[in-house]
């Protein structure tokens, strides 16, 4: 596949987030292997269908340029950055240097969450590619599917978190790009999750305060995430709305190479 994007001319961010560049770019891998990438593309999207909604693939070559990233996420619907603000990325970079801390919980990346929180319709698909691992062994990916949640955590918690949970609109914090307000929805229905901590927005009324924070300690003791390491040049697609993930702890985040590239996802027609 690398060979297919490697003699293409380098595009920019603002460029690659044409949804018209993007799908010439995934015309472009296509067309050295029609058959083989039309059984790839649809058997991933099968997979983002079933427990656990997930897709690992390994053994990719890096193209630097993100060109065969974007293509790849691009299988899935359209590559977007929803903030369109001067530091957003199309192709996001993440790193242990740059952590976001929040007070009370830590590390954000290392407790269980889904992606888009602040965004009014969160993304469908994230795609993560591994550039290069912590050498060390840190920063292991761990996942926790929706069909986990409802048949380990749920039965963990109490009734009346369960409730929450389930039945009440919490208040979720949209990103100032994005309009500011709050959407008020459930953690959890029959098809989704969402769930970020530190984005649920102010004032938050006792009772739902406290069965958040119960659901969060009841995720953080799990043992039942799926935990692996991602390898260089290994690629993992998550169906965002029913796959919780997060990174374990990087000891050394100062000194760590390791490097992640993220992609968010939203379909044509939703999972």
């Amino acid at each position: 596949m690398y060979r297919c994007v490697s003699r293409l001319p380098a595009y920019g961010d603002k460029e690659l987030r044409s949804t018209q560049l993007q799908g010439q770019l995934r015309a472009h891998v296509r067309d050295a292997l029609p058959l083989e990438f039309d059984r790839l593309a649809e058997g991933m999207r099968g997979r983002l269908e079933q427990a656990p909604y997930v897709v690992h693939v390994t053994g990719l070559r890096y193209d630097e340029r993100d060109l065969l990233f974007v293509a790849l996420s691009s299988m899935f619907g359209d590559v977007v950055d929803p903030y369109c603000h001067s530091r957003s990325q199309l192709v996001r970079r993440l790193s242990p240097a740059c952590d976001r801390f929040v007070s009370g919980l830590g590390v954000a990346s290392e407790a269980l969450h889904t992606d888009g929180t602040d965004s009014p319709e969160p993304n469908d698909v994230t795609c993560l590619l591994c550039v290069r691992p912590d050498k060390n062994g840190g920063g292991r990916t761990r996942l926790l599917d929706i069909d986990t949640v409802r048949t380990k955590i749920l039965p963990s918690v109490s009734a009346e978190t369960v409730q929450v949970l389930t039945r009440e609109p919490v208040p979720w914090r949209i990103a100032d790009a994005l309009g500011g307000d709050r959407v008020n929805a459930p953690v959890l229905t029959d098809c989704r999750l969402r769930w970020l901590r530190d984005a649920v927005a102010p004032p938050i009324p006792p009772s739902i305060d406290r069965a958040l924070a119960e659901f969060e300690a009841s995720l953080a003791a799990s043992s039942e995430a799926i935990d692996f390491a991602m390898s260089t040049g290994s690629l993992l697609i998550m169906n965002n709305k029913r796959t919780l993930h997060a990174r374990t702890t990087i000891a050394d985040r100062a000194n760590s190479e390791r490097l992640v590239l993220r992609t968010k996802v939203w379909q044509r027609t939703c999972l």
